[in-house]
């Protein structure tokens, strides 16, 4: 299967960030180490009442619950969703439904990539870097 970029679309705070959170202090070991990603990613089959689902209303929400900004993907991908759900797992093509930023400086602390299948299921996934929390802090921004 192939997965292709749609676009990708920086999405900024609907309010500016307070200024007394705008910055952290990190530990030493957090301003040390290599960024690293933590991700999930999410499967859902075809939706007849919402298909594709709307990627315009998904960013504006976005940008009101975040105080920095998230990079926000939509990618196509040129398959079904059950070839991937009920075969073996082929890590290439995870990799690329849940890509990261590979460059250090100036990476974005969390990237949402939602990737549509010809079916028309998706797949949303989400990835954070270890610097602003871990997987318990995930499940809390995904509830």
């Amino acid at each position: 299967m192939k997965v292709e970029v749609q676009w990708k679309k920086l999405v900024k705070p609907l309010v500016p960030t307070p200024s007394d959170r705008q910055k952290w202090m990190l530990t030493s070991m957090d301003e040390l180490q290599m960024p690293n990603y933590v991700g999930v990613i999410f499967y859902y089959r075809d939706n007849a009442e919402n298909p594709g689902g709307d990627m315009s209303r998904t960013t504006v929400v976005l940008s009101t619950v975040m105080t920095l900004g998230v990079e926000f993907v939509h990618a196509k991908v040129d398959g079904q969703i059950d070839q991937l759900l009920h075969g073996d797992p082929d890590m290439d093509l995870l990799d690329h439904l849940s890509q990261f930023p590979a460059n250090i400086v100036g990476n974005p602390l969390v990237v949402i990539q939602v990737n549509t299948f010809k079916c028309g299921g998706s797949a949303v996934a989400l990835r954070s870097t270890h610097k602003i929390g871990d997987v318990y802090t995930m499940a809390m921004f995904i509830n």
